[in-house]
């Protein structure tokens, strides 16, 4: 299959086979036709410097290896071209590259009457690919690249439900908590689960007797988060101004040791409800002096 990796070794270049190769390509007329055309035609003169050469003859090399590792076959551990000649090599590469890899071992031309060229030992370089990791290859290299941008797209595609699904889930959900705007709130019964008779909450006045009440210069800028806070507690209370006010004068009753604050009368909100009357506060005992 098109595409397959092959290996090269990393000190190709200094191998003694190839620069073996380079040296019979140099010997070739067609080779040195083929690389400067109209140039050099002796072996004597100079068409590259050695380095330069050898560069070509693994530039050469990479061109026969990588057709014969997509069209030969395995047979134990030579790669077999079973059609092709020495002609076809040098059409695969350069005129003369056939030649210079039968001087050095790395081809062989049929034996006897069996035509092809075979690459022995290719497998210990080239292990072939298996179907399952030919078909792996092929989805890497079809896939999509993904990018940052479209790996966005397609996660905002998958969490963003349909236009129904999301009214129909909103339909579900409870109203939010009103803001801190005055009107009413039903409160829900934590017994029952049963909605109770709203109570009258009007947060401008109760804010205002907050803020009278604990802040009577005005309320400092570094506390306005935490009073907006417990202004939303007190409102989800059904706190009136009477009832902080109530709290507020029982707060030494319970708590004779420490500081009023906003936030500590929040906190013990239900612990600061004042005492019920006493019904029978007044009465005597009906016995007569």
């Amino acid at each position: 299959m098109a595409g397959d990796w092959i290996k090269m070794r990393g000190a190709l270049l200094e191998h003694p086979k190839v620069v073996a190769i380079s040296r019979h390509l140099l010997d070739s007329p067609d080779f040195r036709e083929w690389l400067t055309p109209g140039g050099a035609v002796t072996a004597t003169d100079q068409l590259l410097c050695h380095s330069a050469l050898r560069c070509v003859t693994c530039g050469l090399l990479l061109k026969v290896w990588s057709t014969a590792r997509e069209h030969g076959k395995f047979v134990g551990d030579d790669l077999v071209l079973a059609h092709s000649t020495l002609s076809d090599l040098d059409k695969m590469s350069a005129p003369g590259m056939a030649q210079a890899l039968i001087a050095v071992g790395w081809a062989i031309k049929g034996r006897g009457k069996k035509n092809g060229v075979t690459l022995p030992r290719f497998i210990g370089y080239n292990v072939p690919m298996t179907p399952a990791e030919r078909q792996k290859a092929l989805r890497k290299r079809t896939s999509r690249t993904v990018t940052q941008t479209s790996r966005a797209l397609r996660d905002n595609r998958v969490t963003n439900a349909l236009p129904e699904k999301r009214r129909e889930e909103k339909s579900k959900k409870e109203p939010p908590t009103p803001p801190l705007q005055g009107g009413k709130r039903e409160a829900v019964s934590k017994t029952s689960g049963q909605r109770e008779p709203a109570k009258p909450v009007v947060a401008s006045e109760l804010r205002t007797a907050v803020v009278a009440l604990f802040y009577p210069s005005g309320p400092p800028d570094l506390m306005r988060r935490e009073i907006d806070r417990c202004m939303r507690d007190l409102v989800g209370f059904s706190a009136t101004s009477a009832e902080v006010k109530a709290r507020h004068r029982r707060w030494r009753e319970v708590f004779p040791d420490a500081t009023c604050t906003l936030k500590s009368m929040v906190k013990h909100w239900d612990a600061l409800k004042p005492k019920p009357p006493n019904p029978y506060a007044g009465e005597t005992d009906g016995k007569d002096d």
